[in-house]
């Protein structure tokens, strides 16, 4: 997801206070991601967390 919005994994980690092997994991779904660390993320992204759950991308014959 980050990578949709263009944010680099060092931004990240200094945005919401992990580390960078702890967003590896979060991306490689290794680790859960609690209610409030989604929150945190989706902060640091600038989205809604409810953006989570609506596609980005929709094919173009849709």
């Amino acid at each position: 997801m980050r990578k949709v919005f263009g944010v680099s994994h060092q931004t990240l980690v200094k945005s919401i206070g992990v580390t960078y092997q702890q967003i590896h994991k979060y991306e490689r779904a290794e680790n859960r991601v609690s209610a409030a660390m989604l929150v945190r993320i989706c902060q640091s992204l600038k989205i809604a967390p409810w953006r989570l759950s609506v596609p980005i991308f929709t094919r173009a014959s849709e």
